[in-house]
């Protein structure tokens, strides 16, 4: 048994349910279903519902102790309730609030349940089986027959090629997690791993170029931190790049799709595109720092970056977001709240430096603090329900290191 491997904390024959537990992991499942398949918003608000009416029969919402996952989410939504005050069209901050309430409710729950690896296990597995339903669900929604003509992707019925392919990634990485914590049968693993490829040609057909970053760098981070021979690790992490390159770039069904969306980023880099996609990201993040400067502290309210855009072309009226986080929130609420959002980055990286003998699981937080801050550069966070869930899963890993810890000590 590998030492870094945390089979000896998980008894998973003796890990049986409550009927508590159950309950709780049926609204978990709800939950993922409502926000991964293309049901209208307000549904939402029944899972939420349901786990505050859970919460309430079970225990007091206010009896948990505050832990700082807590403390930064509070703070949090808290300083974004506040930007609605000064903000230009306050009613697109309550919303954004709405949807960090609901957000909060959902991770919350999973926190106060993962008080062990176990249980932390049960979130995973949940996570895993809600997106194999997802899994058959695009299968039977989307024309198999067009594959590699064109991304799959529906955003006008709700089904967003992006997010698609970003909550594929994060269950690959909740497999890969549940890998290092329990071992698990040959057959159990061949199944895992076929999931894991059948999910990786879903994100290559979206044409996701997000998803693609996010499946590189973090197991790129964690092959070169774990190994001890750090020139075996860069020649491991090369030949990885190599083959997602073989496989994007020279299979003609995946160029078309995803292949050519990575060279349009090259030639946008080297000030070659001609892409309107990709000059119009370089436009709004230009515009964002031009804005930025206008209310540098404070910001014109979370969620109203939109407001500005809608006023300059060639975004008229489409309500554009940054599809940048960091710029986003520059614009939304300054300088102030950008450190406010970002110290959960400051204090997993603190917890992380505190342990001692973490092991694998200290590599894993580490690699994912880091994805977490790189998404952001390409994507939003603050109000996406896979990012909220990931940073959640993050830091329940660190707190079940501090216990661990403490009991050994």
């Amino acid at each position: 048994m590998s030492k870094n491997i945390l089979v000896e904390f998980i008894d998973t024959k003796a890990n049986v349910k409550s009927l508590s537990d159950l309950i709780f992991l049926t609204l978990l499942l709800l939950y993922f279903i409502v926000y991964m398949f293309p049901f209208s918003e307000m549904v939402g608000y029944l899972p939420c519902a349901l786990m505050i009416i859970y919460s309430m029969s079970r225990y007091s919402l206010l009896k948990f102790k505050v832990q700082e996952y807590h403390k930064w989410s509070f703070q949090v939504l808290l300083f974004f309730l506040l930007s609605s005050i000064w903000a230009l069209r306050p009613i697109l901050s309550y919303w954004s609030v709405m949807q960090m309430i609901k957000l909060m409710v959902f991770t919350f729950g999973i926190y106060k349940y993962c008080s062990n690896y176990e249980r932390l296990l049960d979130v995973l597995k949940v996570f895993v089986f809600a997106n194999i339903l997802f899994l058959f669900f695009v299968l039977f929604y989307f024309d198999l027959s067009t594959l590699g003509q064109e991304r799959m992707s529906d955003s006008e019925n709700g089904i967003n090629g992006n997010a698609l392919a970003v909550t594929f990634t994060f269950c690959m990485y909740c497999i890969f997690i549940m890998f290092k914590l329990v071992r698990l049968n040959v057959i159990k693993r061949f199944l895992y791993y076929t999931l894991c490829v059948l999910f990786f040609i879903m994100i290559l057909f979206t044409g996701s170029r997000t998803a693609l970053v996010l499946i590189f760098f973090p197991f790129s981070f964690y092959l070169f931190l774990k190994s001890k021979y750090k020139l075996v690790s860069i020649f491991m992490i090369s030949s990885f790049l190599l083959l997602m390159f073989i496989i994007v770039m020279k299979i003609p069904s995946f160029y078309a799709v995803i292949g050519s969306r990575m060279m349009d980023a090259v030639n946008i880099a080297t000030g070659n595109s001609t892409g309107a996609e990709d000059s119009s990201r370089v436009l709004l993040i230009l515009y964002g720092l031009e804005w930025f400067k206008a209310n540098p502290f404070m910001g014109i309210g979370i969620n109203n970056y939109r407001v500005l855009s809608n006023t300059v072309y060639p975004f008229v009226g489409k309500n554009f977001y940054a599809h940048n986080n960091i710029i986003e929130l520059l614009v939304d609420v300054g300088l102030v709240g950008l450190f406010i959002y970002y110290r959960y980055i400051l204090i997993l990286i603190k917890g992380v430096l505190k342990i001692k003998k973490g092991g694998t699981i200290v590599i894993i937080v580490s690699c994912l603090t880091i994805t977490l801050f790189i998404n952001d550069f390409v994507s939003m966070s603050f109000y996406e329900w896979e990012m909220q869930f990931l940073i959640c899963i993050t830091f329940v890993l660190l707190s079940l290191l501090k216990k661990r810890e403490q009991s050994i000590s």
